[in-house]
């Protein structure tokens, strides 16, 4: 099994489909939303900015390499049932929407990504699924975002009421800003093995689709598996299996579009 471990902006390859300055607001006046994005492309790559970092991560890399989608790491919970950046900084933070916006404003968007290996994830922090769908569209609403990211692993993966639970409030979501017509992508970062997902992860994306929730993307850790190996053959290995055990949970799916659901984190 996968060690949990990852480089800064280590980069999540989708298969499928300089920081503005700004005055901080005043005590009184409400946050302001990051400005829409123009979406992803068919075909991306969004490395991991951790926003424990600085925000003006983003234009550095963005202006070192022309990369200009990112994926914020993590939200999880900070006093209770409260998304935050990094469990510390407040998502409608100046300094990250303006990194978000510069962002935006060279063409590029941001995934923001729930969970990780460390500190407390918000489906466990939120125990009921209103008071849980309530935080994911704060972050939602205030980043404007169109695609998000669920990092489940460890024994998070384990615990089948707070998957149930994550399930739900996102398919009402989902639901819900369709009809108001808007779009949500919902991905799974997760581990996995060369011979594919556990049992756990295979649950979860069952019980995913049971909730009626559209998963848009698998993105799998190909990474820390711990004996040496080959890894370029590990990563290949996994990605087939992976296309397997989608095409058991979304029977009604063609190999390509199976193959449309994969994302890659090596």
């Amino acid at each position: 099994m996968r060690r949990n471990s990852r480089s800064k902006l280590a980069v999540a390859v989708a298969a499928g489909a300089a920081v503005a300055a700004v005055l901080a607001p005043s005590a009184s006046a409400a946050p302001t939303a990051a400005n829409p994005g123009p979406g992803f492309p068919a075909r991306y790559s969004a490395p991991y900015a951790e926003t424990w970092n600085s925000p003006s991560a983003l234009a550095n890399a963005r202006n070192a390499t022309g990369q200009k989608y990112f994926t914020l790491a993590f939200v999880i919970a900070g006093n209770g049932c409260n998304a935050t950046f990094n469990g510390d900084t407040s998502i409608t933070d100046s300094s990250w929407t303006a990194a978000i916006n510069s962002t935006r404003a060279a063409g590029g968007d941001v995934i923001a990504s729930f969970g990780g290996a460390s500190g407390t994830e918000l489906g466990l922090a939120c125990t009921s699924v209103s008071s849980l769908k309530a935080q994911y569209k704060r972050v939602i609403d205030s980043l404007n975002l169109t695609r998000v990211d669920l990092d489940i692993e460890g024994s998070t993966l384990d615990n089948t009421a707070a998957n149930d639970r994550r399930n739900k409030a996102l398919a009402q979501l989902q639901s819900e800003y369709a009809t108001a017509g808007r779009r949500l992508d919902v991905q799974y970062t997760l581990p996995v093995n060369p011979t594919g997902l556990e049992q756990n992860s295979i649950n979860l994306l069952n019980n995913a689709k049971s909730n009626a929730l559209t998963v848009n993307l698998v993105n799998i850790m190909t990474m820390d598996y711990g004996p040496a190996m080959d890894m370029g053959k590990a990563a290949t290995d996994a990605a087939t299996a992976l296309h397997d055990q989608l095409g058991r949970i979304w029977t009604t799916k063609s190999s390509a579009q199976l193959w449309a659901m994969e994302g890659n984190t090596p």
